[in-house]
């Protein structure tokens, strides 16, 4: 079932009451690339049509009920993940889907590879009229990017899965000034989504804020002796600087009144020593000599 740019959008508006809703059996047989092209045709319709002030800004129903199965599918896959394989995980239809979900954001840059020339998107206009479309896209990549973290599996393309999420190759800014704002504005959407998580571990447990919180402790002191926070893309390292203030003010008063949860602050293979304050890991060479080590003082 495939469909050409020009053709989706005619193909696909009858199915709803809004400009760009899909009928879900419709969409059932889609292949992965043409669920891609039908996504970029939306993302181009919603662009093209933002200076019409009679059209409503709504999400497509397509586009909110595959990011939740597909959220669930694979959350409920990744926290079960330690029997199963990262490829059983991670070669089905449902992952491709949810990148291709979380691609709708990406859309934004793929507008250049449709051979029309892209609108400029009015940032202020959209967030005044109706910033559901924002809110949504930043929705996307949170969840995109939790159910990475969730994966517990240490094989190397699990761990890459991680770092390419955060890193963050959803919202890698296109070669293209017209776009950029937008992405920069769903970014800031993210990083606040994400640092709220991390600062509510303050008043108890919270599973994504734990998991947030050990990744960034992690990539960012592994990181700090190389090329300035590498492992985090441009528009995260700001983020990446703020949890480690974070850990720097909370993280000694947390293990005093709650032990069990800072110990789940810890990113693996780093330890703390309650006595100098000092979140650690040990460099060792490959004759077992220490040679360094990643630290962080807390106070």
């Amino acid at each position: 079932m495939i469909y050409s740019n020009h053709k989706m959008i005619e193909s696909f508006s009858l199915a709803g009451s809004c400009p760009f809703d899909v009928d879900l059996f419709t969409r059932r047989d889609l292949s992965v690339e043409s669920y891609r092209k039908f996504c970029e045709s939306v993302v181009y319709a919603f662009l093209s049509r933002q200076n019409d002030k009679n059209f409503d800004f709504k999400i497509p129903s397509f586009l909110i009920h595959s990011h939740n199965t597909i959220k669930h599918h694979l959350y409920n896959r990744a926290s079960k993940s330690q029997g199963e394989s990262f490829e059983d995980i991670f070669s089905s239809d449902f992952y491709n889907h949810l990148l291709i979900t979380a691609n709708f954001v990406n859309g934004l840059c793929s507008l250049s590879q449709l051979n029309r020339k892209p609108r400029i998107i009015d940032v202020k206009r959209l967030n005044k009229k109706n910033n559901e479309l924002f809110n949504f896209m930043s929705n996307v990549c949170y969840d995109y990017i939790l159910v990475a973290l969730s994966i517990e599996s240490t094989k190397e393309g699990a761990i890459h899965l991680q770092h390419s999420c955060i890193t963050l190759d959803t919202l890698q800014p296109p070669n293209n000034n017209q776009v950029i704002n937008s992405f920069d504005f769903i970014s800031r959407l993210v990083q606040r989504k994400l640092y709220y998580k991390v600062r509510q571990l303050t008043k108890g447990y919270d599973r994504d804020g734990i998991l947030i919180a050990r990744f960034f402790l992690n990539i960012c002191l592994q990181s700090q002796d190389r090329h300035s926070l590498s492992g985090l893309n441009g528009n995260f390292v700001a983020l990446g600087k703020s949890i480690i203030i974070w850990y720097k003010n909370n993280f000694s008063s947390i293990w005093e009144n709650n032990p069990k949860l800072a110990t789940k602050l810890i990113p693996d293979e780093f330890e703390y020593d309650s006595d100098t304050k000092v979140i650690y890991k040990m460099l060792i060479d490959d004759k077992d000599q220490v040679v360094g080590s990643n630290s962080l003082e807390v106070y």
